[in-house]
C-alpha cells in the first residue's frame, strides 16, 4: 500500500493499519481500523472521485474503481445490507442509491470519507460518537452541505 498508494499520492503521514497477528501464512485480514490524517483521507477520497487518476497518473484502475463502488451482488444491494437502510455495499465502500452515485467510507466511530461524484465533492470526517449506529443522519448532512454547494 505504501508503494502503490501512498507515496504515488504525496500523503504527508505515514498511516497505520491494524492487522490480526502473523501466522506462518503471515496477516491474515486488514479489514479494520486505518488510520491517518484528515487532509491524507481527503487525498484518498479524491483519488476515488477522479476514477483512481491522481493529477494524470491512473493509480488505481478506473474499472476496479467502478467495482469497488458499486454493489457486486443481490446481498450487498440497497437494503439488503442493513436493514431500515438505503446503503448497499461495494468493496468496503457504502453505496446510497440516486444519480449522483455517492459512496463513503465508513469508519467504525462514525467517521467518513463521503464522495459525491456528480457534484464533485469529497467530505472527511474524523470526529467520532458511538459506534455501530447507522450514518443516516450524517449522510443528511453531507447531502445537505453539497445542496449548499450547488446553489453557490
Amino acid at each position: 500500500m505504501s508503494q502503490k498508494l501512498w507515496q504515488p499520492l504525496g500523503m504527508e503521514l505515514d498511516a497505520t493499519w491494524m492487522v490480526d497477528s502473523d501466522g506462518p501464512q503471515g496477516p491474515k485480514t486488514a479489514g479494520c481500523c486505518f488510520n491517518a490524517t484528515l487532509l491524507d483521507y481527503a487525498r484518498f477520497g479524491l483519488l476515488f472521485l477522479n476514477k483512481g487518476n491522481w493529477r494524470g497518473r491512473q493509480i488505481v484502475p478506473e474499472q476496479w474503481v467502478e467495482e469497488a463502488t458499486n454493489p457486486q451482488g443481490s446481498q450487498v444491494r440497497s437494503g439488503q445490507v442493513l436493514p431500515g437502510t438505503p446503503l448497499g455495499y461495494g468493496y468496503l465502500w457504502w453505496t446510497l442509491p440516486g444519480s449522483n452515485h455517492v459512496f463513503s467510507a465508513w469508519g467504525l466511530y462514525q467517521q467518513f470519507i463521503y464522495v459525491n461524484p456528480v457534484q464533485g465533492v469529497v467530505i472527511v470526517k474524523t470526529s467520532a460518537f458511538k459506534p455501530y449506529n447507522t450514518p443516516m443522519e450524517t449522510f443528511t448532512a453531507f447531502e445537505a452541505i453539497c445542496s449548499a454547494l450547488e446553489s453557490r
